[in-house]
């Protein structure tokens, strides 16, 4: 049984894969949508989304 949405999902796979490969450096937006065969800005809004929940801070600029 699948109780959580698509989106639901996206989100908990993000913030997995953000904790696997961000080590010393933040990851990019582009980065995160090439790994997960989506476009950049479908994970624009999500990620600004986990940021607003204060799941994940936000970096702006070509290395956030």
């Amino acid at each position: 049984m699948n109780n959580l949405s698509r989106r639901s999902r996206l989100a908990i796979a993000t913030v997995l894969d953000i904790a696997l490969h961000s080590r010393s450096h933040p990851v990019a937006a582009k980065a995160l949508a090439g790994r997960h065969h989506l476009p950049p800005r479908h994970f624009e809004t999500l990620l600004q989304t986990l940021v607003k929940a204060n799941i994940l801070k936000g970096i702006r600029g070509p290395h956030g």
